[in-house]
């Protein structure tokens, strides 16, 4: 596998971001590491790999996936895609407002692919790197 993705560069001010709801967590994927996206069709034969994100983050509890659409990692060979319920909204977010994760938690991140937090408020976005995420399970 080929793996050519990290954390966005420093010179960018604002990163693109995918919000997608898994169980009762929000999480955000960089935009930039999303080559397309498409509605899940489970009567297709998908010759490339794809994998639900709930298994991919070792979730424990079943996800209820209602309307599943895979989003397709760019840059990776071969091609693989990871199955989201449907994403929610993209959101333009400054990178001044990404806090690293409590050590803690980071630790237990898999794959070190959780790697931030944007704070809004009493709620949370976990950030994660789809790129890492694909990488660590292949």
């Amino acid at each position: 596998m080929i793996i050519t993705s990290d954390h966005p560069p420093v010179h960018q001010s604002v990163m693109n971001i995918l919000l997608i709801n898994v169980q009762t967590s929000q999480i955000g994927v960089n935009m930039d590491h999303i080559q397309r996206i498409e509605k899940f069709q489970p009567e297709n034969d998908y010759s490339e790999r794809i994998i639900y994100l709930d298994t991919a983050l070792q979730l424990n509890a079943t996800t209820s996936y209602h309307s599943p659409h895979i989003l397709w990692i760019k840059n990776v060979e071969p091609a693989i895609g990871i199955i989201v319920d449907e994403p929610q909204k993209m959101l333009t977010i400054s990178i001044r407002q990404i806090s690293p994760l409590p050590p803690l938690v980071e630790k237990n991140c898999i794959f070190g692919a959780v790697w931030g937090a944007v704070y809004d408020n009493d709620e949370c976005l976990l950030l994660i790197d789809l790129v890492r995420l694909v990488h660590g399970i292949a």
